[in-house]
């Protein structure tokens, strides 16, 4: 029988980080962007594990403790077979411990220090209990291979590289518009077509260097050459940055 997974979590990438390694297991995941969301998920079928991101739905802090922890109630009180895990960063560790201990979350996971061998190695243990402890009477699918493993932190890290390109590239885009005007308020708030001119060369620079580093990460085979990888990268989109300006 497939075990159900629901993910709450409004961050693409972190939904990929987390639907991955459950996929590999079996799992057949579904994924909430929001907790009114998540409820009418839960409503229509049953989850055997439900995994939460505390920030979801973009609340502030203070605000987003009190409604995680209505929904986990919530999920408890109506769900009771269906376990709740928690997605934390170091700055609702705290709640993350107080929910562990008083709501009946049973594991949470660390964003910042997310290890993809651990997470596995805790939902199949969590999975294999019932709600009473004892061992499920249905089972998931065996341990992944070590490729597999592999394979899903390598995507995971190659992904993480991407957005710290595109992020590097948006902001060199942003400054290159940014002296663009001041260019043009210079000259009285006249525009010719050098401007666009201007503008289009230095685009088209930045675009192939863009699609290089793309290249280079696609093309990356090992957690060794994405640390030697991620070096290069830096000083690749700082360059970016100072061409952008000149």
């Amino acid at each position: 029988m497939v075990k159900n997974a629901l993910i709450i979590e409004d961050d693409r990438d972190w939904q990929n980080v987390v639907r991955e390694p459950l996929e590999s297991l079996g799992l057949a995941v579904a994924v909430a962007k929001s907790r009114t969301e998540a409820k009418q998920l839960l409503n229509l079928n049953e989850y055997d594990i439900v995994i939460i991101d505390i920030m979801v739905d973009e609340d502030e802090l203070e605000i987003a403790k009190p409604k995680t922890a209505i929904l986990i109630t919530y999920i408890r009180q109506h769900f009771p077979n269906t376990k709740c895990a928690i997605l934390t960063a170091f700055g609702t560790l705290d709640f993350a411990i107080g929910a562990f201990r008083q709501l009946g979350v049973v594991d949470f996971y660390v964003k910042d220090s997310f290890n993809v061998i651990e997470f596995m190695k805790s939902i199949k243990e969590l999975l294999a209990l019932g709600t009473s402890g004892e061992p499920a009477t249905t089972t998931i699918k065996p341990s992944p291979t070590a490729d597999s493993i592999f394979n899903i932190e390598l995507e995971r890290r190659k992904r993480e590289l991407i957005t710290q390109i595109n992020n590097y590239r948006k902001e060199s885009d942003d400054i290159l518009v940014t002296i663009k005007n001041k260019r043009i308020a210079a000259k009285g708030n006249k525009t010719n077509a050098n401007d666009d001119e201007w503008i289009n060369q230095q685009r088209s620079l930045l675009d192939e260097r863009y699609q290089n580093a793309l290249i280079r990460i696609n093309n990356i085979n090992s957690l060794k050459e994405v640390a030697s990888e991620q070096l290069w990268l830096e000083k690749e989109c700082n360059d970016w940055l100072s061409l952008s300006a000149k």
